[in-house]
């Protein structure tokens, strides 16, 4: 009988898989790179989460006065990267080290868990791994300053400490991992409802109600206390403050790009749960249920490609399996093996799928800088209060952050924050300098047109670099200008 690599379509395949692998394996390192040298934001995100954690006096500020900063994620992310960045006094190389990492350890976690969960040998659960890891979202946001990545992580440790435990540590390990992964980030209920649905399923009633349990009292007796400890405005920031309006049309054309960019992903996953299903883990299931479910929250209005991670790594493990079952001697070994003509259409598939998953997988780097690094800079040089459209340019001189424009428009839109006083401490000059994302007689940027109309009437442009316009205050107020 022959073998696979007898075929020669095979083994141009083979070579093409190769190839986009090392290419994926590139990109995401040059991603890395980008993330530890560039002191700029990659994400509107990121300049408020890595000034957070570098200045936690300002977690769970009073709106009503400066800084206007709201605290959008729980504290475990932020308190973590702020110790890191003790030790190297580098914010954005520490936020984005602890997400890199994150990512990293979610990818060997899935890996771990495919091989767990099927007859794979090491190289394919690896491969499952990898599925997750050169994915072009993750390519592309893994290093990125986000809880998300550390949440993953968490959740996903979660999910392989139910696996591979008995008895009560099981429970009370699996439900701590679970409860602090929302602690990371609040929409990463997959792994607790996952797990929580698994123990329903088998009918091990009591220990789904000591799950429930310890998730419950870690979880909510957290939130409770931070919020004692605020005087109730962790729950404001976390809950109330973070909430937006919901777009079904954004979920829509948010998850169609998903699909078109993880088609092989979800093509593998898919094939596991119609031809493996009984092999499969309860858990496999469940939590792939819980994270799809999860999928409609992008429909919340500033949601982003993080939201899709959970169910990403659901599908991720589910390909796995299929490629475990496909593949159960190894790739390569099986390459070498003969194969049943009647059986070959199957591992054909399998490999076409996977190279089509590498060739998706291919993303262009995450830079946006754009004249940030500069505007930076310029910064470092000069004294003097600057009040910045983006807050990445003050983060590398460690400048404090007054103004976080896109969640506060939504809250001055909302009625639960009035912009006057800020538009007010503009028109009175307060700020040495200002730096918009725009002109200031433009309507681009996060800026309401009412704030960049004072910047216009009592600021005149000092410095442009590329996107970034620096303004100083004016000799003479001008006349109103409108905006458009």
């Amino acid at each position: 009988m022959e073998t696979l690599r007898d075929r020669p379509c095979i083994s141009i395949l083979l070579i093409f898989i190769g190839v986009l692998t090392f290419v994926n394996v590139g990109i995401f390192i040059y991603q890395l790179y980008l993330g530890f040298t560039i002191p700029a934001r990659f994400g509107y995100v990121e300049p408020y989460v890595i000034h957070q954690s570098i200045n936690w006096e300002v977690m769970f500020s009073p709106i009503d006065t400066q800084p206007y900063i709201v605290t959008n994620f729980p504290p475990v992310y932020l308190f973590l990267t702020g110790i890191i960045n003790a030790i190297f006094n580098a914010p954005f190389f520490s936020a984005r080290l602890v997400s890199a990492v994150g990512t990293t350890i979610a990818a060997i976690f899935i890996a771990l868990i495919v091989k767990k969960s099927s007859p794979a040998e090491t190289q394919v659960a690896g491969l499952a791994g990898l599925i997750y890891l050169l994915g072009p979202y993750v390519t592309s946001s893994g290093a990125t300053a986000s809880p998300d990545n550390l949440g993953m992580a968490i959740s996903l440790g979660a999910i392989y400490w139910f696996l591979t435990r008995e008895g009560k540590s099981k429970i009370v390990g699996a439900a701590f991992f679970a409860a602090v992964a929302p602690l990371a980030k609040q929409s990463l209920l997959g792994a607790p409802v996952g797990i929580f649905l698994a123990l329903l399923w088998k009918r091990k009633l009591k220990q789904a109600a000591i799950f429930a349990s310890i998730v419950g009292i870690v979880g909510f007796g957290t939130l409770s206390i931070l919020t004692i400890l605020t005087d109730g405005r962790a729950w404001l920031h976390l809950v109330e403050y973070n909430s937006n309006e919901l777009q079904i049309s954004r979920m829509v054309e948010m998850t169609y790009f998903f699909i078109t960019r993880h088609t092989a992903t979800l093509v593998l996953g898919s094939l596991a749960a119609l031809f493996y299903f009984d092999e499969m883990p309860r858990v496999a299931v469940t939590y792939t249920i819980a994270t799809g479910v999860s999928v409609v929250l992008t429909a919340k209005v500033g949601s982003d490609v993080l939201y899709y991670y959970p169910f990403l790594s659901a599908m991720s493990i589910l390909a796995g399996i299929y490629l475990g079952h496909t593949f159960p001697n190894g790739l390569l070994e099986s390459i070498n093996q003969p194969i049943d003509c009647e059986r070959f259409r199957e591992p054909l598939i399998a490999l076409l799928l996977v190279a089509t998953l590498l060739l998706t997988g291919i993303s262009p780097p995450n830079d946006n800088a754009h004249g940030s690094v500069e505007a930076a800079e310029f910064l470092d040089s000069v004294d003097g209060d600057v009040l910045a459209e983006d807050a990445g340019v003050l983060i590398s001189s460690d400048r404090p952050v007054h103004y976080q424009p896109y969640i506060f428009n939504r809250l001055h839109k909302q009625g639960v924050w009035n912009e006057t006083p800020f538009v007010t401490s503009i028109q009175q000059k307060k700020y040495d300098y200002v730096v918009l994302t725009g002109s200031a007689n433009s309507s681009s940027g996060w800026f309401t047109p009412r704030q960049r109309r004072a910047v216009n009437d009592n600021y005149k442009l000092h410095k442009r670099f590329e996107d970034y316009y620096v303004y100083i205050p004016a000799t003479e107020v001008k006349s109103p200008l409108s905006v458009t």
